[in-house]
């Protein structure tokens, strides 16, 4: 006689192989969303910051001066931005004696401090600009 008993069902190490790999699928499944959700901001702020700078341009035509801050360009942060993003304009005096203006969106996690991003009145970009 030949014993046909078959054990039925998987082994430990099965089981957890499968869970492993599941888990690993489901983690870059999530770091690919969070990328396009983060380039999807990045872009939001590079256009502000182009368009913030582009009021600065018109400003100084009318004024001799750049304004100060956003709301002398009368221009509001949207509430998408504010979200991630403060929002800065810094008036430069260079040694020239001439004004300039840097405006800077600085991220409000820590953890995207690398993603500080600034234009200033030549129109030159932060390193990490690239569109």
């Amino acid at each position: 006689m030949v014993n046909s008993s078959k054990k039925h069902g998987f082994t430990l190490i099965e089981i957890i192989v499968v869970v492993a790999v599941i888990g690993l699928l489901l983690s870059l499944n999530y770091s690919s969303k969070q990328t396009v959700f983060d380039k999807n901001h990045e872009a939001l702020v590079k256009a502000f910051l182009l368009e913030v700078s582009s009021r600065q341009a018109n400003y100084w035509q009318k004024h001799g001066a750049y304004a100060g801050n956003l709301s002398g360009l009368k221009v509001i942060v949207p509430k998408k931005l504010a979200q991630h993003y403060t929002i800065e304009i810094e008036k430069l005096v260079l040694l020239s004696g001439q004004q300039g203006f840097l405006v800077k969106a600085i991220p409000l996690l820590q953890q995207d401090m690398d993603r500080h991003l600034w234009i200033n009145h030549l129109g030159e970009k932060s390193a990490n600009w690239a569109f």
